[in-house]
């Protein structure tokens, strides 16, 4: 007898600020002018506190006289003294309230069993023309289920299903086969990479569908089905990092369910690896077609070898020149540091035919990138004038130049829309345009905003970051997030699990107004652990338990050596969360420069102190000794080898910052020969530390996915971290001329190699 189905339906809450643009800019002539009395808004209407005057050059929040006075008030962390206006909806999406809710659940469902020892009695069925992310759900879930049961699941197409088999059999369908459209699948409620899985009892057979809005909407529910029912994860990329439970069989419990993701658009850069790539897949993080474009393009829309000798005027002049103004022409296509004149009439319109041109080329395009480049080089006869004559600084202490920028973007994003109302401009928040802009921009403009959300460990910089993204929603209405996830130029963890939740919850809360989120990557999987599988999940589902993913991984990765593995990464987040006074000191001075804090300065080293370093060692040590299995001693070994490498560095760190930089002048032999002993030290442990490395870089999981040593560490704009070792060395040298000469050959020796160990 067939049973009623279940449909888990959780509300998704959409913040909508009042007010949104209907048209290009401010001139829809339903909008108010900034300025005038408010119109009259439902009941649902909702204030929510946001702080003003932090910004030097002015207040860009609405103040208290333009507030509503009626609806509720709720208080979001760090709010402060004016108001904005928010309307909550709730969405007609379902969506799974947890990744664990649906096996939490299901254990007193009727369930179909997938596999049968002895019985071939489930197919996985494509349609008859099967698009290429089709054939690889099906291929995936056929691989996974072989390794969870050494079975394979015969892959048919649909008129390839043989009509007259009696026996009861299960046919999981694979996307748009006919029988999913028959049953009106996927559902309306589905967006572009929305899934749908959904049970079907037939008088003779059982169904299961895994459908999606596109190739990958299916795919992602082939990945969904494998992570919720059969409990399969992918924690690091390659097959170390897969979870795959071991059965003879497993059942499919009946069920009705349609997620969407959280995010339209999530991406994370610096994956250059096969295994890398996949892993992104895996986690549902979003296919190459619906990413949305923002980052630097304006060099690659304005090739300086096609236009210098044709086009002159579109390049900036600099007035600040010793010989006078001059204008600035690139060396060659890739330089990034320069930005077009953004008021001279044929950078836009060429902006706009080359946007134009892209949409035309491609219909199902959702977007263009009209991001500015990654530099500092601006007009300075007419662009800066016209918009920042005094050069006034923003609140990260760049000249601000945001209405420049966006009144470019705006221009070029209201022709676009009128050509093409569904397709969206992208930009960045970044530098210059770090703050909002005086007045709205075009509906289609996505500014995406800059920031480090690790940063958040600091209360008042939480705070600025929550109402920035408040303000720019007065201007904007859609926004994108632009973060630094990075783990490779931080030489040490950076383990901050639960500021990735709260400031993706933050973010998920404005509904569909926030709508990608982007991070800079770059993994090192054996420093960071399970941090970007903690972020994927997020950015999926925002509403996720972080606690219940992080038991989760602990459980299921290290097994029976998962409690001091779990005390490894928490002593991990406490470090970056927890500083000392002195550190903190240092941070915040960092914090104050930057929207990154230690990027690649080597800064965060003092976290690891030889205390914490000895208390992490125990813990490696002790999960070792616990584990079971060679694959958990492999795993554990994976953190274990890239915490040395860091702890080598760190150790190296305090040597050169307590030992030697302090040190001004050799005052004695005995001292001299202090001295001398800790350089030793400091050439035993670079040697260590060089050897390692060269290790490291061969291991597939553990090289970084770019080489600090070789791209940043000799770049003075980044602020190498060892300085006190050529102090000590000048030092004692000065001293051996004068009582030993016979040390000179060795500290020679020193000033030549230690740098070679260093890098």
């Amino acid at each position: 007898m067939a049973v009623s189905k279940k449909t888990w339906i959780s509300a998704w809450s959409l913040l909508v600020i009042a007010g949104l643009l209907n048209g290009c800019g401010g001139g829809s002539s339903s909008e108010p002018s900034r300025g005038s009395a408010p119109q009259s808004r439902n009941q649902n209407t909702t204030i929510i506190k946001a702080r003003a005057n932090f910004f030097p050059f002015g207040n860009p929040f609405i103040s208290d006289a333009q507030a509503i006075e009626s609806g509720k008030q709720i208080d979001l962390s760090f709010c402060g003294d004016s108001f904005f206006e928010v309307n909550r909806d709730i969405a007609s999406s379902a969506l799974i309230d947890g990744p664990r809710e649906l096996e939490n659940r299901i254990d007193d469902i009727p369930k179909y069993p997938v596999v049968i020892p002895g019985k071939d009695s489930t197919f996985i069925v494509s349609s008859n023309q099967p698009n290429e992310v089709e054939v690889l759900a099906a291929q995936e879930l056929q691989g996974y289920v072989f390794k969870m049961t050494g079975r394979t699941l015969p892959i048919v197409s649909e008129r390839g299903i043989n009509p007259n088999i009696k026996t009861q059999m299960l046919y999981i369908h694979i996307g748009a086969t006919e029988a999913s459209k028959a049953e009106g699948l996927p559902d309306e409620l589905i967006r572009d990479e929305g899934i749908q899985i959904k049970t079907f009892e037939g008088p003779d057979h059982n169904y299961l569908f895994l459908t999606g809005r596109s190739g990958f909407g299916t795919l992602f529910a082939v990945y969904t089905f494998l992570e919720k029912i059969a409990g399969v994860r992918w924690y690091l990329p390659g097959e170390i990092g897969e979870h795959i439970p071991k059965q003879s069989e497993f059942l499919i419990p009946e069920i009705s369910v349609i997620e969407n993701p959280s995010f339209e658009s999530r991406q994370m850069s610096g994956f250059f690896e096969g295994d890398d790539r996949r892993w992104l897949w895996k986690n549902k993080m979003s296919s190459p077609k619906h990413i949305l474009q923002f980052s630097h393009n304006m060099l690659h829309i304005f090739k300086p070898s096609k236009y210098k000798q044709t086009r002159p005027d579109i390049f900036p002049i600099q007035s600040q020149s010793f010989i006078g103004p001059k204008r600035y022409i690139p060396i060659d296509d890739t330089d990034p540091r320069w930005h077009p004149v953004m008021t001279n009439k044929f950078v836009q319109d060429e902006s706009f035919r080359k946007a134009n041109e892209h949409f035309s080329k491609d219909p199902k395009a959702k977007s263009f990138s009209l991001g500015m480049n990654d530099g500092y080089i601006y007009d300075e006869a007419s662009d800066v004038p016209a918009y920042n004559p005094q050069k006034l600084k923003n609140s990260i202490g760049n000249t601000h130049l945001t209405d420049l920028l966006f009144d470019f973007a705006s221009n070029v994003g209201c022709k676009v829309h009128q050509q093409f109302p569904d397709k969206l401009i992208g930009t960045l928040a970044y530098q210059e345009a770090h703050d909002p802009p005086n007045k709205p921009v075009s509906v289609n403009v996505v500014p995406f905003l800059t920031y480090d959300r690790a940063m958040w460990r600091d209360r008042l910089l939480a705070f600025k970051e929550k109402n920035r993204a408040a303000a720019w929603l007065q201007k904007a209405k859609y926004l994108g997030i632009y973060d630094y996830y990075y783990g490779a130029s931080y030489l040490v963890p950076r383990f901050y699990p639960h500021l990735i939740d709260s400031s993706i919850k933050f973010y998920a809360d404005f509904g569909g107004r926030v709508k990608g989120y982007f991070a800079e990557a770059y993994p090192s999987w054996g420093l960071e652990g399970p941090q970007l599988y903690i972020a994927s999940q997020l950015l999926w589902n925002s509403k996720a338990n972080v606690d219940e993913l992080l038991d989760d991984f602990y459980t299921n990765f290290f097994k029976s050596a998962k409690e001091p593995m779990r005390q490894y990464f928490q002593k991990l987040e406490s470090l970056w969360m927890n500083m000392t006074p002195k550190q903190e000191r240092s941070f915040k001075d960092n914090a104050r420069i930057t929207f990154h804090a230690w990027y690649y300065n080597g800064g965060a080293l003092q976290l690891y102190t030889p205390a914490a370093i000895k208390e992490l060692d125990k813990y490696l040590k002790t999960a070792f000794g616990l584990a079971a299995t060679t694959l958990v001693k492999k795993r554990i070994g994976l953190f274990e080898k890239a915490f040395r490498h860091g702890k080598l560095m760190a150790l190296l760190y305090n040597l050169d910052q307590n030992y030697f930089l302090p040190i001004a002048k050799v005052t004695s032999k005995q001292n001299a020969t202090y001295l001398l002993n800790h350089l030793r030290l400091f050439f035993d442990l670079g040697k260590q530390r060089k050897i390692l490395y060269g290790e490291i870089k061969q291991n597939p999981i553990l090289k970084p996915r770019f080489d600090y040593f070789t791209q940043f560490a000799p770049n003075p704009q980044y602020g190498y971290p060892f300085k006190g070792y050529k102090k000590v060395i000048q030092a004692l040298k000065e001293w051996a001329k004068k009582n030993d000469e016979s040390q000179l050959h060795t500290l020679q020796q020193y000033e030549v190699i230690f740098p070679q160990l260093l890098l």
